[in-house]
């Protein structure tokens, strides 16, 4: 950790991929490494991993140790018990209620409930079921073949995650249609009403508007009170 924040240290040792190769063995064996290996590989991806938390380490989406994150990740593998039941997990479900609890005060929820994901991809997929499920409750049992053609929108910026959620869920990514944005990357409102109207006219059956809050490449806000 120390080391992290010197500034006179690289922000990475880099080293190609085939070099690398030669400087840590990742090979799996038959036989266990005793711990004097282990610690000895330890440092060693220490050496040749990036240092997120050096002050000359950029980066938009993470950077950086929080110690008391550290100890939290520390507390969690300690005690590495599952979130299923109250009685596996107890004090840890009783804190992840009081997040997403604190989470939906903050944007205005009386009432509601969520789930951790490991990342945003994972989230829209989430978030473009429960939409289809939402207005075609049918479908868990029946599947897609009970429902009209499905359509949602998104910006022409937004995460390639939105064509992926569509095609695991059976949606098909032809059915993922792009909303034009302005000089600084936010949807377009009347091009979105546009395309809803004409997508209708077609026969199909909008379903879901995707906005996006900071999108990947220009960080634009769709406007969303629009």
């Amino acid at each position: 950790i120390e080391t992290t924040f010197d500034r006179t240290t690289k922000v990475v040792d880099f080293v190609q991929p085939d070099d690398l190769k030669t400087k840590i063995d990742l090979d799996l064996h038959d036989e266990p490494e005793n711990l004097h290996r282990i610690v000895e590989l330890c440092r060693t991806s220490l050496q040749y991993s990036v240092r997120s938390g050096h002050p000359y380490f950029f980066n938009q989406l993470f950077a950086g140790i929080d110690v008391v994150s550290l100890m939290g990740d520390f507390l969690a593998s300690t005690v590495n018990v599952s979130m299923y039941t109250y009685e596996m997990g107890s004090v840890f479900v009783l804190m992840e209620r009081a997040v997403l609890k604190k989470m939906m005060d903050l944007i205005g929820f009386d009432a509601g409930d969520g789930i951790f994901s490991p990342g945003g991809s994972i989230s829209n997929i989430y978030g473009m079921n429960l939409a289809r499920y939402k207005m075609f409750p049918d479908v868990k049992e029946k599947g897609m073949w009970a429902l009209p053609r499905l359509v949602m929108f998104t910006s022409e910026e937004g995460h390639y995650s939105m064509s992926k959620s569509a095609s695991l869920i059976g949606l098909g990514t032809e059915n993922v249609i792009s909303v034009s944005t302005d000089d600084v990357g936010r949807i377009i409102p009347d091009d979105l009403k546009s395309k809803i109207l004409d997508a209708k006219a077609k026969g199909f059956c909008p379903f879901m508007v995707n906005a996006t809050s900071g999108t990947t490449v220009r960080g634009g806000f769709d406007p969303l009170d629009s």
